[in-house]
């Protein structure tokens, strides 16, 4: 497989469980009048998208490849989902699927082989990569409620190198070409480069501004140093729509 089976991180697999569980916590408190209110950083959205997309593909799609052998057909899980709900009754699917979401994941053995699109990966890696998308998409949440996403000094530092290790992955599957490597610069963390290579670029700032940036959500802009369009080739690969 292509990804990293040992991640550079100082979070274990029941930490990122534990952000998981604290993410889902904060969307379920998401209030019903809000749940029709625009997302700017996923244009043509709502609050109430994001909930769904959650609680579909995280609560009932991820959920079956931690449930079934890693030889299942994955995709398939994700393309026979159920219809998208919108408003209010994605906020009710989201209450009715996601604490029994991390219920799951708790007692999922770290080590267990689950589904991945380039093949098994041990659970642990899903749950690092589930983390930080659904703590991408409460930002998602948050900006549209105009609150200002933030994450622990911890949490934000291992969603900057994550999002080095995991975005590349996602460019072996475009046909365009690989973006050029920068080295990013997390104030108060391990630097760490993005791409193969030399970096052209170095890319400082706090790492939740870092984070953002690198998944196509509004953030301060970190200080560029050398090419200063490779950033923004680099978030053009983050997924903007939830898991």
């Amino acid at each position: 497989m292509n990804v990293d089976q040992r991640p550079n991180t100082t979070l274990g697999a029941q930490d990122h469980v534990q952000w998981i569980a604290d993410e889902v916590e904060a969307l379920l408190a998401v209030a019903e009048d809000d749940v029709d209110q625009a997302t700017p950083s996923c244009p043509g959205w709502t609050v109430g998208t994001v909930l769904d997309h959650l609680a579909r593909g995280a609560g009932m799609g991820w959920a079956t490849w931690f449930r079934d052998d890693a030889d299942i057909d994955g995709m398939a899980v994700l393309t026979n989902l159920p219809p998208a709900t919108t408003g209010s009754a994605a906020r009710t699917l989201f209450h009715q699927t996601m604490p029994d979401y991390v219920a799951l994941l708790r007692s999922t053995p770290p080590d267990k082989d689950c589904f991945w699109f380039t093949g098994p990966v041990p659970a642990a890696f899903l749950f690092r990569l589930g983390a930080v998308e659904i703590a991408t998409h409460r930002a998602d949440v948050d900006l549209a409620l105009d609150h200002t996403p933030e994450l622990s000094d911890d949490r934000a530092h291992d969603a900057v190198h994550l999002s080095a290790e995991f975005l590349p992955q996602l460019w072996k599957r475009r046909s365009e070409p690989t973006p050029p490597p920068v080295q990013l610069l997390p104030a108060g963390g391990q630097p760490v480069t993005i791409g193969d290579g030399a970096p052209v670029a170095t890319a400082s700032g706090s790492s939740t501004d870092l984070w953002l940036t690198l998944w196509g959500r509004p953030a301060p802009k970190p200080i560029i140093k050398g090419d200063s369009n490779a950033l923004d080739q680099w978030a053009q690969s983050a997924p903007t729509s939830p898991i």
